[in-house]
């Protein structure tokens, strides 16, 4: 079983293997062999609500194959004491000597992880009838577990007398999980998928694949401007896929501009439509302007097919929230703000260079202006001897910037007069709190549809799991254009 669930794990199917000891409550150890304090090959029957705990817990790792069982102490009575329940707690912990723990300090602080935390949970219940939430056990402390142990896990007073406490805790916690958030998308705003021969590219529009028969379909670029993001998913469709590239013909001042140029190159492909438009994640924003300004010239049924990939108009305006609260940004433009050109141009220095980033950070905001910030990346960047020219590392931090820019003006000023179908990463950079499960398709289209693909923003184009991201755009784009051959 083991091997079949890591089998499909690898194949991007979701499966788990749970390696159960015995269990308690019910079955043949309590029918037959005694009850929940039975030693049974070396371990004591898990309880129920244990059980259903750990398996919730497993349900949100990603591990194919996990265990749980209580191992017995075959040395030791039932910890019925104070000095048993202390002892107890310092040995998960990993202390030898229980008093070396403070009992006023939080079990969090005292160093619990998961793993200790289902042990702890484990224990209580099995040897005080003591059933509390992963989050309380987190924040209660020794004193007050001992507390609810000596009144049999029953007391109101103790519960009470935390209450507040847990309270407080838990919105210290929640607040901490924020910033942890705001820190994991901002990893993702500013991971820089380029290399050295990136970051000028040449060819406006570039054939990403061999293949030449099927309705020619067309890719928009990430924030990078280029298609290497998305090459693997291009080399496996099954039509010829082409890809637009940031080079330097491109407007740097709107989205508007940059779709009406990016449609003035696939018309050079592919004259008439109806037309196939596939836009990843700031892409996005580029393909639905494309699509609604076709629909505007060229008529309703000018294109075809609309496929965003983790990304939409309210993807950006999400990313854009993000990086406010992490540079303090305010007003209406992010146009020479130094904390948000900063941090862009430390980006673009680390991929290439070694430096120390709040050191150099520092540094570029004690620059007089962007012009400034770019030169001390050029300087820097040039050491490393992996460019021959200055102006490409110049070209690239001032499109990067213009990018980010555009994006955070952006607002769509059509609806799509069709269907949208979003296909969107199960891990991605924007919360379905802020754009919804839709990321807003809905509200600038007649009609939407999503699929959900395992793994992040990255990872369902570039991973294991982007092979199901293929497989969904073939059938979409070999749907729609056998519809229309029928239709003829």
């Amino acid at each position: 079983m083991e091997r079949i669930i890591e089998h499909r794990r690898e194949d991007g199917f979701p499966g788990i293997a749970i390696q159960w000891g015995a269990v308690g409550d019910v079955g043949v150890i309590l029918e037959n062999m005694g009850d929940n304090n039975t030693v049974v090959g070396g371990t004591l029957p898990q309880r129920m609500p244990s059980c259903l705990a750990a398996l919730d817990l497993f349900l949100s790792w990603d591990h194919p194959v996990v265990a749980s069982y209580i191992k017995a102490d075959m040395g030791a009575k039932k910890a019925t004491s104070s000095g048993n329940l202390l002892q107890t707690m310092a040995h998960i912990l990993g202390v030898n000597d229980a008093s070396q723990l403070n009992p006023d300090a939080n079990l969090g602080d005292l160093g619990l992880d998961s793993l200790m935390g289902v042990e702890i949970k484990q224990a209580l219940e099995r040897d005080y009838d003591i059933v509390l939430s992963m989050k309380d056990i987190r924040t209660l402390t020794l004193n007050k577990l001992q507390q609810l142990a000596d009144s049999g896990g029953t007391s109101s007073t103790v519960l009470q007398t935390t209450e507040l406490e847990l309270k407080k805790e838990s919105e210290k916690e929640a607040e901490q999980n924020t910033v942890e958030q705001l820190e994991r998308q901002m990893n993702q705003l500013f991971k820089m998928r380029v290399d050295v021969n990136d970051l000028e590219p040449t060819d406006l529009i570039l054939k990403c694949n061999k293949v030449e028969n099927g309705p020619p379909t067309f890719f928009v670029h990430s924030i990078e401007g280029i298609a290497t993001p998305l090459k693997r998913v291009m080399s496996k469709c099954n039509f010829p896929a082409y890809c637009f590239q940031s080079t330097r013909e491109v407007p740097q001042d709107s989205i508007e501009k940059v779709a009406q140029k990016y449609i003035t190159e696939m018309k050079k492909v592919q004259p008439q439509g109806p037309y196939r438009i596939i836009g990843y994640s700031y892409g996005a924003c580029i393909g639905f302007e494309m699509a609604t300004i076709l629909q505007e010239t060229d008529g309703v049924n000018s294109v075809e097919k609309l496929i965003l990939l983790d990304g939409s108009h309210l993807y950006m305006q999400t990313y854009r929230n993000v990086y406010r609260m992490a540079f303090g940004v305010t007003g209406d433009t992010l146009v020479n703000n130094p904390l948000f050109e900063s941090e862009i141009m430390c980006a673009m220095t680390l991929r290439f260079a070694n430096v120390d980033y709040k050191k150099f950070r520092v540094e570029l905001l004690q620059q007089p202006g962007f012009k400034a910030r770019v030169q001390k990346v050029v300087d820097n960047v040039m050491t490393t001897g992996l460019f021959k020219s200055a102006d490409t590392i110049d070209f690239a931090c001032c499109a990067m910037r213009s990018k980010f820019v555009m994006a955070d003006k952006y607002k769509p000023e059509r609806k799509f007069k069709g269907l949208i179908t979003l296909i969107r990463a199960e891990q991605g950079a924007a919360k379905e709190d802020d754009v919804g499960s839709d990321y807003g398709i809905s509200q600038v289209s007649d009609e939407s549809k999503v699929f959900i693909v395992e793994g992040d923003h990255d990872s369902f184009v570039q991973g294991k799991t982007s092979a199901k991201t293929v497989n969904i755009i073939n059938e979409l784009i070999t749907e729609s254009y056998t519809k229309r051959d029928e239709n003829v």
